[in-house]
């Protein structure tokens, strides 16, 4: 958080290459002043606040290898579109979670045919025939699925035939406060 109110602004041009180059210098870089340290093998991704949008401005996500560095990082916005944007004292402009070093460059993404894995295949089409049959009803007013509002299958952690997955489901995050080591005085 920072500790006082901070504005923006992006002004449009008319002229085309000022415009091109506003693209790359409408980032707004705020200085942190916490300096971070993980474990070796671990390191920190840097984003916005989760759930949280803001209009007018996008926060920039990136990993710190927070195992080594020895200063603060610094949190950057780019405005999306011309006008002025503001943060509010004590507003939330990061968020910091681990994450372990490698973790994202040693993964390959695979694509693959969902009717390769026909049990998989069979959950999401079951999924999807509820979820259709639903979305029918709670169009056209029925008064059960408009009090639902919606289905809640991965929220209580069940599959759409009702069986619990193999994995240990969890539906809420319950996060330590952090701990103040400094020395008081």
């Amino acid at each position: 958080m920072h500790e006082t109110c901070n504005c923006a602004r992006w002004t449009a041009s008319p002229h085309r290459a000022v415009r091109r180059h506003a693209l790359r210098v409408r980032i707004i870089t705020f200085h942190l002043t916490y300096l971070f340290r993980t474990e070796p093998g671990w390191n920190l991704v840097a984003t916005g606040p989760t759930n949280l949008p803001k209009d007018g401005i996008a926060p920039l996500t990136c990993v710190i290898e927070t195992d080594w560095l020895p200063c603060p990082f610094t949190m950057n916005w780019q405005m999306t579109r011309p006008g002025r944007v503001r943060f509010q004292k004590c507003e939330p402009i990061c968020l910091v979670y681990p994450v372990p070093t490698g973790a994202v460059a040693d993964t390959t993404p695979e694509i693959r045919n969902l009717a390769d894995d026909p049990e998989l295949m069979e959950q999401a089409l079951a999924w999807k025939e509820r979820r259709d049959e639903f979305m029918q009803r709670f169009n056209a007013g029925d008064q059960s699925a408009r009090k639902a509002g919606w289905q809640r299958d991965y929220f209580l952690g069940r599959r759409p035939d009702g069986s619990a997955p193999d994995a240990q489901h969890v539906n809420k995050l319950r996060l330590a406060s952090p701990v103040d080591l400094r020395k008081k005085s």
